[in-house]
């Protein structure tokens, strides 16, 4: 099985930044791009600006040249799963491992 060639991206770009000639260079051999661990919006704006730079270059890119990961928390209330979230960006800034205390449904 064959598979695409794709490049990741950190959803920073702007004129004359390394993503972005990243970005062109992409767009011009017709690669697809994958991105993760960013807010959906910055997300949909790197996916819009990739589409843009597709076209300038004759090529526009499918649902499967676009590749999108979500992370996601969960917690009984929103709080809960943003104290998860705090953690685990802390944690990783410390250059650690993120420690998690797993609940089962219906457990105390």
């Amino acid at each position: 099985m064959a598979l695409p060639t794709m490049r990741c991206s950190t959803g920073r770009s702007g004129p004359n930044t390394p993503a972005h000639m990243e970005a062109e260079f992409a767009a011009s051999h017709h690669l697809g791009l994958g991105v993760s661990f960013a807010p959906l919006k910055a997300k949909a704006d790197v996916m819009t600006h990739d589409r843009a730079l597709g076209a300038e270059y004759g090529w526009e890119p499918t649902a499967d040249d676009l590749i999108c990961r979500a992370t996601m928390m969960v917690g009984d209330a929103d709080e809960e799963a943003q104290e998860g979230v705090h953690h685990y960006w802390s944690a990783r800034a410390a250059g650690g491992t993120p420690q998690y205390h797993h609940r089962h449904p219906g457990s105390a």
